[in-house]
């Protein structure tokens, strides 16, 4: 058997969040889920990473009603539309995710973005979560 540092400790499986009614999960992607879910793949995490969560909430500030917004204020704005993404991400990824993988696969959205930066930490945290549940090598 190899040493721990020669093995893989997780895989992040990415996603770019879905546009305009595109699909999240393809044939092959469904297939490595199955393998994932019925033990085939063993004890390595899998963590599903939704990438460019920046333009999902981009694209909801778009499409927010302008006459709403008068009164707002920058910040309620952001606000809005990160609410708005929110519910975009769980009716377009999460919940389709976890209808097909089950609800305890875990997942994170990320941007790269430098006002989004807490979503690379959340991440770092879920992966760490889970590869410390791992049983290790002997």
């Amino acid at each position: 058997m190899s040493t721990p540092e020669h093995q893989s400790h997780a895989v992040w499986l990415c996603f770019e969040i879905p546009r305009a009614g595109g699909r999240l999960l393809e044939t092959g992607t469904e297939e490595f889920l199955k393998l994932k879910s019925n033990g085939t793949l063993g004890d390595i995490p899998v963590i599903v990473v939704l990438t460019k969560y920046d333009m999902l909430i981009d694209r909801m500030e778009r499409t927010l009603d302008e006459t709403s917004l008068d009164k707002l204020s920058d910040a309620a704005i952001k606000d809005l539309a990160k609410n708005k993404a929110e519910a975009e991400l769980q009716d377009v990824c999460i919940g389709p995710l976890e209808k097909f993988a089950g609800p305890d696969t875990p997942h994170a959205k990320i941007s790269t973005r430098r006002d989004h930066k807490e979503t690379l930490t959340r991440l770092i945290r879920v992966t760490e979560n889970y590869v410390g549940l791992c049983p290790r090598p002997r």
